[in-house]
Order: structure tokens, then sequence, then C-alpha cells
């Protein structure tokens, strides 16, 4: 009897020893497995998204469209989408225990919402940009692709009007004598009533109006004491600049001021001092 005994007594620990070296290994490994996937994934979206990023700053939205027209707004859903969504999603879907084909299959997944996220994102920071500032009442407006959609106008015909990107152009007053606006304006004609920086029809080119220019500079339409100590701090630290105006930009985010020389030459931008605490 002792001898049938001994050998039961020694299997049990053997079972328990090995029961408590394996289990805890498979969750150790598929943490490792999953953080390192997330990281691969959110170097790569940070390579995707500088490429988009550079686009944004230097071609769609350059100073200083990028804080008031909306370039900012449109950076943030992007670092949403490339930075947080996906890279989140592969952490909690990435199991390295899977089969291989599983694993592809949810990459695959992975891969076709955050490329589709991408892709829309894109699409509405670029459609939203502005594609030309018109000179009206008194300042510049930033006009959106979406303005030119609404009635089917061709934002490439602005182009040919201004060297300056986006372009620069004036609006021309609407001509509309009595008898035609008491009934026989014509379609476009009340479209150009009802947005008229938005018109390419009233578009002129900004070089033909510089004296509109430099009747709307700020030194002269402005009575704010804080303004035209911003200006006279500007020249002082712009010595090499020949600004000779200053106008007022209006976008949706906010304003600013763009600088003009003597030729109606955009030669930089600075943030309204209206807009500081008294």
């Amino acid at each position: 009897m002792p001898e049938d005994t001994q050998p039961q007594s020694d299997s049990r620990p053997e079972e328990s020893t090995t029961t408590a070296d394996t289990r805890p290994a498979a969750p150790r490994f598929g943490i490792r497995g999953r953080l390192k996937a997330a990281g691969v994934h959110m170097v790569l979206s940070i390579l995707a998204f500088l490429v988009v990023l550079y686009f944004i700053l230097f071609s769609w939205y350059p100073a200083p469209h990028f804080s008031i027209t909306g370039g900012w707004q449109g950076v943030r859903i992007m670092l949403f989408v490339d930075l947080v969504l996906g890279p989140l999603m592969t952490l909690i879907l990435f199991n390295p225990g899977k089969r291989v084909l599983l694993i592809a299959m949810d990459l695959a997944i992975i891969a076709a919402i955050q490329i589709s996220a991408f892709i829309w994102g894109v699409f509405t920071v670029h459609s939203q940009r502005p594609v030309n500032l018109t000179l009206w009442q008194g300042g510049f407006h930033a006009v959106l692709e979406a303005d030119y959609l609404e009635q089917q106008e061709d934002p490439g015909k602005v182009r040919a009007m201004s060297p300056e990107r986006p372009p620069l152009v004036y609006v021309a007053e609407l001509d509309v004598t009595v008898e035609r606006f008491l009934g026989a304006l014509n379609q476009e004609d009340t479209k150009a009533a009802s947005a008229p920086q938005a018109t390419i029809k009233l578009y002129r080119p900004l070089t033909e109006y510089l004296d509109v220019l430099a009747a709307v500079s700020l030194e002269h339409t402005s009575q704010d004491p804080r303004t035209h100590t911003a200006l006279e701090e500007y020249r002082r630290t712009h010595p090499n600049t020949e600004a000779s105006w200053f106008v007022p930009f209006t976008a949706r985010f906010g304003r600013s001021i763009l600088v003009f020389d003597s030729q109606g030459r955009l030669l930089d931008s600075m943030a309204d001092p209206r807009l500081a605490e008294p």
C-alpha cells in the first residue's frame, strides 16, 4: 500500500506546477504584441499626417489663414482620425494569438475604416480652404470653394486676375438700374446681389483699384489708438519692408491685417490689435 500511494503524491505537484508556469504567459505576450502593433500603426499615421500637414500649412492655408480661416480646426479633426482613432482600434482589436488569416482580416478592417476617415478629413479640410480674397465693403473677405460650387462657377477663372495665392481681387459694384431692379433682374444678377463677394462676374484685378486699396487702409479709416500704435510698431520693427497700406481681413474664425506695398503686392500679415483686451 505505501508503494501505491507514493506515485500519486508525486504527480499532483507536477500538474499544479505546470499550470502555474504556463497560464500567465499568453496574456503577457498578447499585451506586448498589441502595444507593438499600435506603435507601428502610430508611426505610419504620423508620417501620413506630416505629409498632409505640409500642404495645409504651405499651400491650402498659408499665414494668416491657418489660424483664422479654418486650418487649425481641420488639423484637429485629422489629429483625432489619424493619430487617435486608428492606433486605438489596432490596440483593441489586434490579437497576436489569432490565426494569421484572422489577423489579416482585422488589420484590413482597421485600415479600411481609418483610410476612409482620413480621406474624408483631407477632403473636408481641402474643400474649406480659401480660394481667393475679395476686397469688398472696406476690407478683405475669404471666399471658399463651396461658395463657387453653389453658383456653378470655376475658381480657376480668378487665378488669371492675381499672381497671389490665394488670388486677391476687387469686387465691383453691381450696376442695376431702377427698371431692372423693379422686374427685369436676371438670375445671375439676383445671385450677385445676394453674395457679391463670391460672384466672379463682379471681380476685377486688384491692381486696377489701388486707390480703393489705399482708401480703406486702417491708417485712414481707424480711430482706435491701439491700431495706430500697432502700425507704427510694425514699421519700426520691419524697416526693410515697404509697407504702405494696412487693410483689415475678416474670416470665419477671426480677423487679421494684410500688409501691402504701394503696388498692391501682399507683403505680410499681422494680428489685429482691435481684438486685444482693452
